[in-house]
């Protein structure tokens, strides 16, 4: 997804009021997209598979 200019592959996560930006590395720290900067926000496409030591399918 898009944010601001910049494009991120997070885990997105839907809960009252605003999108929750989840990732996968723990040295980053959650945040969230709220209605009011919603404008600021698109999303490009979605992953389906990702690879580290072992192959990983995405439903």
């Amino acid at each position: 997804f898009g944010f601001d200019d910049k494009i991120y592959v997070k885990r997105l996560q839907m809960i009252p009021d605003k999108l929750l930006v989840i990732s996968d590395n723990t040295n980053y720290r959650e945040w969230s997209i709220t209605k009011d900067n919603e404008c600021r926000f698109g999303v490009f496409g979605k992953v389906l598979i990702s690879q580290t030591q072992s192959l990983k399918r995405h439903n």
